[in-house]
């Protein structure tokens, strides 16, 4: 768990954790060990909303099925995935699948409030990260969007 530690340390949005911060929130994690091609969950899945952590390898995260299966992204090491449905507790938008045999930390809602109570104040800079994150993807998108478009369509 110390690698994690390490390669989450080295990760921007991870920059405000103190070392025993980050060494308390892998702690709430379980290790999983992928093969080449290993689902993590599919799209559309209601599972256990988990959040992912990439220690080792490669993940793709795919939107569709069959010869309409797009790629959204391929997330290495340092990376994690899983928020969306770790936020709103609504299905999984994508599917998540290996890339060659990799290592993941698994952070359920349930241990993460553990690690809330534990430390509140890591707790506030966690999600701190993550609207670092999807506040990213929502200018990322908007771009796209006015590249192709011209416009955004808001509600």
């Amino acid at each position: 768990m110390g690698d994690l530690v390490q390669v989450l340390g080295s990760n921007l949005l991870f920059k405000n954790f103190t070392d025993d911060e980050l060494h308390t929130l892998v702690n709430y994690c379980e290790e999983l060990r992928l093969s080449d091609g290993e689902t993590v969950f599919d799209e559309g899945d209601k599972d256990d909303e988990a959040l992912y952590f990439i220690l080792e390898g490669a993940i793709n995260i795919l939107k569709g099925q069959g010869v309409g299966t797009k790629v959204l992204a391929v997330l290495g090491t340092g990376n994690f995935f899983g928020d969306m449905s770790f936020l709103d507790s609504q299905p999984r938008s994508a599917a998540a699948v290996s890339s060659g045999d990799a290592v993941l930390y698994k952070l359920t809602p349930d241990n993460f409030s553990e690690f809330a109570n534990q430390t509140p104040k890591a707790a506030l800079k966690f999600f701190k990260v993550f609207i670092a994150k999807l506040v990213k993807r929502l200018r990322e998108t908007d771009e796209a969007l006015i590249s192709q478009s011209g416009t955004i369509i808001t509600t």
